[in-house]
């Protein structure tokens, strides 16, 4: 059976490479961007989106559901704010929280009573190592992102006997958007710091989310993607 891949945030450098990835193989994509413009490769669906209104959000659920009944949900939206803690703006751990946590809530539910009715359903959510590994100056990120797991753990064991799986993609330093925003000399150290001795290929994103789509008995997981970290 079809499905159709929905993924929020899609205009970042991660989620324009998962849309593409997808396209590529013959299937169905669905997306939001930050704004008007943004190229989203091979999406059948390409919506302007805030990924912390809840309203948006479910219009972008229910034209996803007009298309297709089997939706897998990948929820990519973030920001990072990076300052030590005691000198992180209230409103900075705010904007942070609300599109890398909040917004993946927003989008569970606008989602989830659909998935519900259909007896079938995929969420995936763009976790990050960082929280893990203990990064100085992200400690709003770093929450939010350790935030997800709960809620990974949290929404599938509320929803697995309806046919839906909920996991997280613990997502390390991938050859590609944040991973850029870092000053050069502070991406060499983590660099030397991989395993694997090299920032990850964004082709990994399509690998995960296509085996979290097709594997029914992997749920509440968090899925690493990190080189070894």
């Amino acid at each position: 059976m079809e499905t159709l891949y929905a993924v929020v945030g899609a205009s970042s450098a991660l989620g324009r490479r998962l849309s593409a990835d997808l396209f590529s193989r013959g299937l169905t994509v669905a997306a939001t961007r930050r704004s008007e413009g943004d190229p989203i490769p091979g999406a059948c669906l390409t919506m302007r989106c805030d990924a912390t209104k809840a309203g948006a959000l479910d219009e972008f659920a229910a034209e996803c559901f007009r298309r297709c009944d089997r939706v897998s949900l990948v929820y990519l939206a973030g920001l990072s704010k990076s300052a030590y803690a005691h000198k992180l703006e209230p409103s900075d751990w705010e904007a942070v929280v609300s599109v890398c946590l909040t917004g993946a809530f927003l989008a569970t539910r606008a989602f989830l009573p659909a998935m519900r009715s259909a007896g079938w359903g995929r969420i995936a959510y763009a976790g990050s190592v960082v929280g893990r590994r203990s990064v100085p100056g992200t400690s709003a990120y770093s929450a939010a992102k350790e935030g997800l797991k709960g809620l990974t753990r949290a929404v599938a064991a509320e929803n697995a006997s309806r046919g839906i799986t909920v996991n997280c993609l613990e997502l390390g330093y991938m050859d590609a958007g944040l991973t850029y925003t870092i000053p050069e000399g502070v991406r060499e150290t983590i660099l030397a710091g991989i395993p694997a001795g090299r920032y990850g290929d964004p082709g990994n994103l399509a690998e995960a989310v296509l085996f979290l789509s097709a594997a029914d008995y992997v749920n509440g997981s968090v899925l690493t993607i990190a080189g070894g970290l």
